[in-house]
């Protein structure tokens, strides 16, 4: 069973970190940082004496010796969590299904209604994910340039420059409609449904962003432009309904405009191929890929209601 990390475990984590591999999952953040890292024992010294921190990590142990280790806890909201860190002892690959699943435990008395693992390509977890009940929602893949100048340079666009907004609290109702107008069906029925839920699995990789929204009035909302200096580089989101495709060069720029000549990279999902197409011409290269899982810890049921209906 697992159960929070303990300041007893300390002891424990120098040989784990020696036992253990690579991350074999990772956040956003973590992705676009360079993706799975190896145990940072430290890190987990001092989570494993912090009470507050602590209540936020489980680990599985045998006898003395950690077996696995996991951080995890609510996404932007609390009906959606997310697995941000999981490290194992290599030998205990075909018993981790049973460690997923039982982080359903405590996820669903927090509330959520879905629990969600970035895990990398080819990553071993994969079908003990499957096992323990989590479906695919997408494939992800990491998009990076040396030059976020060059780049826009490749660009060339031409033209008046989008006449961008901030965006601003009354703009959630808008931008909801945006997600389920520009993703695919069967991702918005393991992302989120409702506002509610859709809000509570967004990624905030950082709390700094800046977010522009392009709108048209009438409380339409056609594109979602988000970017956050990083030490990665200038990193950028777009998001953009089929009216405003032929603004998607114009909001990449405005994404890429003020970087400077340093490095710039983003996340874009398998369905969105337009913005794959544009980002290889201009110069981005695909980095790495993850497949992001979700397991369903809520569903709807149909209710039976009793009706008085007139016979003969």
């Amino acid at each position: 069973m697992i159960r929070h990390l303990h300041p007893t475990d300390s002891a424990g984590l120098l040989p784990f970190r020696q036992a253990a591999g690579r991350a074999e999952a990772c956040t956003l953040a973590g992705a676009i940082h360079g993706g799975p890292s190896s145990f940072p024992a430290v890190r987990y010294t001092g989570i494993a004496l912090s009470p507050r921190a602590w209540q936020s990590c489980w680990v599985q142990t045998r006898r003395t010796r950690i077996q696995v280790l996991l951080r995890a806890g609510p996404r932007s909201g609390p009906l959606a969590w997310e697995i941000r860190d999981l490290y194992l002892r290599r030998n205990f690959v075909p018993e981790c299904w049973d460690v997923l699943e039982q982080l359903s435990v405590p996820a669903g008395r927090a509330g959520a209604r879905r629990l969600f693992v970035r895990l990398f390509e080819g990553s071993p977890l994969f079908e003990q994910a499957r096992q323990a009940g989590y479906m695919t929602v997408n494939s992800e893949t990491v998009y990076r340039t040396a030059s976020a100048a060059a780049a826009l340079k490749r660009l060339a666009v031409t033209g008046t420059p989008l006449e961008l907004r901030s965006r601003e609290k009354h703009d959630t109702d808008a931008l909801f409609r945006l997600y389920c107008a520009s993703t695919p069906l069967n991702v918005r029925q393991r992302v989120g449904q409702t506002v509610g839920e859709w809000s509570s699995a967004i990624e905030r990789p950082w709390r700094k962003a800046n977010e522009w929204v392009l709108d048209h009035g009438e409380g339409r909302l056609d594109a979602w432009l988000q970017t956050a200096d990083t030490s990665a580089g200038r990193y950028f989101d777009v998001m953009c309904s089929r009216d405003a495709a032929d603004d998607l060069q114009s909001l990449v720029a405005a994404a890429l405009s003020e970087a400077g000549d340093g490095p710039a990279v983003t996340m874009v999902a398998a369905h969105n191929r337009a913005l794959a197409a544009l980002l290889e011409d201009i110069g981005f290269v695909p980095v790495r890929s993850y497949e992001v899982m979700v397991r369903m810890l809520a569903v709807r049921v149909a209710e039976t209601r009793g009706a008085v209906a007139a016979i003969g």
